[in-house]
């Protein structure tokens, strides 16, 4: 698919923030219409009959996702990351299911933990959330996550999960959980006693959740990233303003500066 690609870069940097690097370790945008890894090498599998058309991974709710490598991508190995999820979902409840998820499942068939971003919910919002508790009866009991709406309107959105340390907006130097929705803060949680080293490696999905009983997600993904770094605000609202394109292995970003990006976004 052709891309017409304007860049025009206007930066003004603040006295209260200095320059800042994000590294981008594993990138899916299925433009060569496989589930690649374009920027590092854990590719994924289309499982169920899971399409990609035009630069999107599309999934009908009917059993298929997209199978990542999580031993591959390590998410346990990181002191910080990012999950950046680019989707569109139609106007319906889909009731519990995950968009993006990484950890592993209990015997009994429970999400153990796990890492996710729920862009449709049974209860009607979307969230971002991590456990990493031994409850295995009640492992949502033990979940620290954030909430925001759940837009089921059939556009393209922008979520981000974030964990580390909180972004400069915040001033505070506790590790936690932030949330957001089109480069819009939805909340803050404190990580507590849970830690990214207590997470499970032995899944990693797109289009499907670590709890076996839940429905899988209907939607269609654009792009997938993980960064090794907690993006801050600005570096959220930068690359939103970029839009769903590939992005090099290391991005550079002015962390209070104004980045003007314009693009030819994906249709």
């Amino acid at each position: 698919m052709k891309r017409s690609i304007i860049y025009v870069v206007l930066v003004a940097v603040s006295l209260m923030c200095g320059l800042t690097q994000a590294a981008l370790v594993h990138q899916y945008h299925f433009e060569d219409g496989t589930p690649n890894d374009s920027v590092g090498t854990a590719h994924g599998t289309l499982k169920n009959g899971a399409s990609i058309l035009s630069g999107q991974v599309s999934f009908d709710g009917m059993n298929d996702y997209v199978d990542l490598p999580a031993p591959a991508i390590a998410i346990n190995t990181y002191s910080q990351f990012t999950l950046e999820l680019w989707s569109t979902q139609p106007n319906l409840d889909q009731g519990y299911t995950m968009t993006a998820a990484l950890g592993g499942t209990w015997p009994n068939g429970l999400g153990k933990k796990y890492v996710d971003i729920c862009t449709s919910r049974g209860d009607q919002v979307s969230r971002g959330a991590l456990t990493t508790g031994d409850n295995s009866g009640a492992p949502w009991s033990e979940e620290v996550g954030v909430n925001g709406p759940e837009l089921n309107d059939g556009k393209q959105h922008q979520y981000v999960l974030t964990v580390g340390p909180a972004p400069e907006c915040l001033c505070s130097d506790k590790l936690v959980i932030t949330y957001y929705i089109d480069a819009e803060f939805q909340g803050v949680a404190l990580l507590g006693t849970r830690t990214i080293s207590g997470l499970s490696n032995d899944f990693a999905y797109l289009g499907k959740g670590v709890y076996t009983g839940d429905v899988t997600w209907l939607g269609s993904i654009n792009e997938f990233d993980i960064y090794n770094t907690a993006l801050s605000c600005a570096e959220i609202q930068a690359r939103y303003a970029a839009g769903p394109v590939p992005e090099p292995a290391t991005m550079v970003l002015l962390g209070l500066g104004s980045l003007a990006l314009i693009r030819r976004r994906k249709s």
